[in-house]
């Protein structure tokens, strides 16, 4: 059984299916904390620790996420010049299924996209503070974003998680024009590998 066959044929159901794992899978693991406060104490999950865990969630599924959210808003030209999504041409551009799917996707990229980054600039930023005050509990909730780095480069994990947004902001902003996309990923990557360089964050 395929995806489609759950979702249907509608578009936009398929569409809001796909965008919804994510907000689920952070439900999902706060209800499993909530549950786990009626065992016994040994057996209860540590909230700080929950935290990290649902940060490392979206992390790893940013990239995925952020393309999901602006899926809607890539729109290629038909030689008739109607316009259709790219990754779903059955709809046309500017269709009430098109705004539908516009209005799911803007509530992605905003709560869950841009949320998410702000929320890990402003861990990176307030990290230093967290751990010279001892509050280990914040700490260790922007754990999932710091563990992989060396100490003078906890702040990597930002940049790092903005590259995917980036990537695929071309494709939106130039989805008729390869060549532009190309350029654009190619100076978003130079970017990138010239920080890791300079940087050098990785534990080794």
């Amino acid at each position: 059984y395929g995806f489609s066959c759950i979702a249907g044929q509608s578009e936009p159901v398929r569409y809001l299916l796909s965008a919804l794992i994510f907000p689920l899978g952070v439900a999902w693991l706060a209800l499993c904390f909530g549950v786990s406060k009626l065992f016994p104490k040994k057996r209860q999950w540590e909230g700080p620790k929950v935290c990290s865990t649902m940060g490392a969630f979206l992390q790893v599924g940013f990239s995925t996420m952020s393309a999901t959210s602006l899926a809607p808003m890539m729109c290629y030209q038909h030689p008739n010049g109607q316009r259709s999504i790219m990754k779903y041409p059955g709809v046309i551009c500017g269709s009430s299924e098109h705004d539908v799917m516009l209005v799911i996707a803007w509530i992605l990229l905003m709560v869950f996209v841009f949320g998410f980054v702000s929320l890990c600039a402003f861990a990176a930023y307030m990290v230093p503070r967290w751990s010279a005050k001892r509050q280990d509990h914040f700490v260790a909730c922007a754990r999932f974003l710091v563990f992989r780095f060396r100490l003078d480069s906890w702040w990597f994990g930002v940049p790092l998680l903005v590259r995917g947004p980036l990537i695929n902001l071309p494709v939106v902003m130039a989805t008729d024009f390869p060549p532009i996309q190309v350029v654009v990923i190619a100076m978003v990557l130079t970017t990138g590998m010239v920080m890791q360089m300079l940087a050098w964050p990785w534990k080794v």
